[in-house]
């Protein structure tokens, strides 16, 4: 009919960031969360891009943004990351 638009495809919109990314974000740019890994995996870590590629490797995502998103990478993170550095933040008497 005339005056009906065809619905277009929307191009996908990249995921946003929600809990998990904004969290790792955080501790990315926490000097007492880079020292950690620093000391637990033995690499140099003093710069928050070097842990931001850290935990985007460790949890198999391009993007911090797919911790939230992707069931398997907010796995990893819970596991790989979240669960041990709590850990040690309680051990150090710091609530996180």
């Amino acid at each position: 009919k005339v005056g009906h638009a065809i619905p277009q495809e929307q191009p996908a919109t990249p995921a946003k960031g929600g809990a998990l990314a904004k969290l790792a974000g955080m501790w990315c740019n926490d000097e007492r969360f880079r020292d950690w890994l620093s000391d637990t995996f033995k690499f140099s870590c003093n710069h928050p891009e070097t842990a931001a590629q850290w935990i985007r490797s460790t949890c198999g995502v391009s993007s911090r943004a797919e911790l939230d998103a992707n069931e398997v990478a907010k796995a990893a993170f819970m596991l790989k990351v979240r669960g041990p550095y709590s850990k040690h933040l309680l051990a150090m008497g710091v609530t996180a």
